[in-house]
């Protein structure tokens, strides 16, 4: 009987355990196929194991390399190319098909054009560090802490607009500070110019915050941005939220100098078409 019973034991232990396998198998195979349908719905995703742990990482956006070059290569292409095939010379069209001669104007770099680019990044900056804000919590980091956000976005943006309203209004102070609606056609007449800026400073920017990024051990980095691909790395970004002091870059470049200035673009362009034409068309209304 007593070997009966440890035989019985045996038997229930080996049947526990097979059952367990089973069911990590079928837990196992379901986030299997759910990774599956979810990196199938992501354009672009794509697992490799590159991680020095042996871990998969998945990239997206076509990565690690194909994708994220052609992006950071072709964006600023495409910009340049809407410039020089469509302008005061000409623009492509379909039918007839016809492709005017490529030309972006008289200059395409021009250090005045990079000066008024970075006095532009400059002044909102003043502007947001200087006007009131509230501050507001992040979200939960994976150290457990949560950073602090200096949110005045809104205000920035309407004193902004205000100092356009100020530029066309013909007001007297606006002469005795040296300023004049004639600046708005500067956006047009230099547009190349100030795209070249951007996309210098952005290149230069972006290089020294991957550089940056090394700096020690204990920096906090993206998920998504320290696969160990230095490009698909440096597209994504590796630091999770660079800063200086409390500064935050990543807040502040993606929302106020350029969702702001798109607008700012958008205003000077619609001013530009007014004074050479007496009026606004309905695709620069719209």
């Amino acid at each position: 009987k007593p070997v009966e019973e440890g035989g019985g034991d045996r038997h229930r232990h080996e049947t526990m355990v097979t059952t367990r396998r089973q069911a990590a198998g079928v837990v196992g195979g379901a986030d299997e196929k759910a990774g599956g349908r979810s990196g199938a719905k992501r354009g672009g995703a794509a697992k490799r194991t590159d991680k020095a742990d042996g871990s998969a990482v998945q990239y997206e956006f076509f990565g690690p390399t194909v994708g994220p070059l052609s992006i950071v290569v072709g964006l600023p292409a495409v910009m340049y190319a809407l410039c020089g095939f469509c302008g005061s010379h000409g623009c492509v069209s379909l039918s007839p098909l016809k492709i005017p001669t490529f030309n972006v104007g008289t200059s395409l770099f021009s250090f005045e054009g990079f000066a008024v680019y970075l006095g532009w990044i400059f002044a909102v900056a003043v502007l947001h560090l200087c006007l009131p804000s509230v501050t507001k919590l992040g979200v939960g980091l994976p150290d457990g802490s949560r950073l602090k956000y200096r949110m005045n976005g809104l205000l920035v943006y309407a004193v902004i607009l205000s100092l356009l309203c100020a530029l066309v209004s013909d007001w007297d102070f606006v002469d005795r500070l040296g300023l004049s609606k004639s600046m708005l056609g500067y956006a047009y007449d230099h547009y190349v110019e100030l795209l070249s800026a951007s996309v210098t400073s952005t290149l230069l920017f972006s290089v020294i915050l991957y550089l940056a990024s090394h700096r020690s051990r204990s920096v906090l980095c993206a998920q998504g941005g320290n696969t160990g691909s230095r490009i698909y790395d440096f597209f994504i970004g590796r630091e999770l939220n660079p800063r200086l002091g409390r500064f935050d870059l990543k807040e502040f470049c993606e929302l106020y100098p350029g969702l702001i200035g798109w607008v700012v673009i958008d205003l000077a362009m619609a001013y530009k078409q007014y004074e050479l034409h007496g009026a606004v068309s309905n695709s620069i209304a719209m």
